[in-house]
Order: C-alpha cells, then sequence, then structure tokens
C-alpha cells in the first residue's frame, strides 16, 4: 500500500473522485501507526482512493478503501507530512495535496507518450464553396 508514483494509464485513473468540502470527524483515538481511522458516521458521498488533511495535526493521509465508518487501509504522513496520533473530534478534509497534481502530469504524460507513438492516417479535408 503506498501513493501513486507513476502512471497507471490506460489501465485507471489511480484517484476517486474529488468532493468539495467534504469532511469528517475522527472517532476514538488512533496512533501514528494505524492503518485504519474510525470516523462518527458511514462514510458516503465518495470513492477511494483519495487524500485527507487533518485539520489539527495538518498530516496528510491516503485514504485506498473506505468500510462503512472505517477508512482502510490508509497511508499516513502521506505527501511528505509525518504521521500524527489523532483524537476523537478532529477533522479530516478532503484536499487537493501536491502528489494530486503530480499525479495528474504522470498520466498526461503517459496518455501523450501514447498518442504520439500511434500512426495515424494523414486525413484530407477539402472544403467546397
Amino acid at each position: 500500500m503506498a501513493e501513486p508514483t507513476t502512471a497507471n494509464y490506460p489501465s485507471a485513473f489511480p484517484l476517486g473522485p474529488l468532493v468539495n468540502q467534504k469532511i469528517l470527524s475522527v472517532s476514538g483515538t488512533h496512533n501514528a501507526s494505524v492503518t485504519t481511522i474510525t470516523t462518527s458516521a458511514t462514510v458516503t458521498g465518495i470513492t477511494a482512493p483519495f487524500y485527507l488533511v487533518n485539520a489539527t495535526t495538518g498530516e496528510v493521509i491516503y485514504v485506498e478503501g473506505i468500510s462503512g465508518a472505517n477508512l482502510t487501509p490508509v497511508v499516513r504522513g502521506a505527501d511528505g507530512t509525518t504521521a500524527q496520533p489523532m483524537s476523537g473530534g478532529q477533522l479530516l478534509h478532503m484536499g487537493m495535496v501536491a502528489n494530486v497534481h503530480n499525479q495528474l502530469i504522470r498520466e498526461m504524460d503517459a496518455m501523450i507518450n501514447a498518442v504520439s507513438t500511434l500512426e495515424l492516417p494523414v486525413l484530407a479535408v477539402q472544403i467546397f464553396s
């Protein structure tokens, strides 16, 4: 389990759809090494994978899956941050982090390289007046 660092084109894009202002609340206490984070309610309206930012600590968390109210598995201290303990009530905001932009660039590069190797037929266009 790790953050994406290579292009997945043409099989799949490695980040789920991003949702504006999705905020989850942590339930219970979690140490910095757990790979399952429990939230206060069933997680709906988003599809993994995605990134969350802890509003209290600034830690970035890469979420690979959702099971009810659990985010699992997760990569703690993602995007160059440091994993931090969490306590109940801390807010996790869905956000755009540096690796989202980097992954978009990797995917676009892969698509451009794939298209540039195609042998496309020359199209002749004739305009009648």
